[in-house]
C-alpha cells in the first residue's frame, strides 16, 4: 500500500475519530456537572444548608439534553469512521 493510496482515509479517519472523541470528552462533562448538581442538592437537603449554585430543573434538563447531543453526536461521528478491521477485510477481497 502506497503513501497516495492510504493518506486521505486516514486523515478522514483520524478526524473523524478526534471528533467523536471530543464530542465524548463534552459529554462527560455535562454528565458530571449534573452528577454534581443533584449531590450538591442532595448534600444541601441531608445536611440542612442552602447550596451556592443550583441549576433548577430547567437547566437540569438543558445540561442532560447537551450531554445526549454530544453522545449523539459521537456515536455518529465514530459510526463514519471506517475501522482498520474492515479497511483490512476490503483490502483481502
Amino acid at each position: 500500500m502506497s503513501v497516495e493510496q492510504a493518506a486521505p482515509s486516514d486523515f478522514a479517519g483520524a478526524r473523524s475519530r478526534a471528533a467523536a472523541r471530543r464530542s465524548y470528552v463534552l459529554a462527560a462533562i455535562a454528565l458530571a456537572v449534573y452528577v454534581a448538581d443533584v449531590l450538591l442538592g442532595k448534600a444541601g437537603v441531608v445536611f440542612k444548608f442552602t447550596p451556592p449554585v443550583r441549576l433548577g430543573e430547567v437547566g437540569e434538563f438543558l445540561v442532560v439534553l447537551v450531554a445526549m447531543v454530544f453522545f449523539v453526536t459521537g456515536l455518529l461521528a465514530e459510526a463514519g469512521t471506517p475501522s482498520k478491521q474492515s479497511a483490512a477485510t476490503e483490502e483481502e477481497s
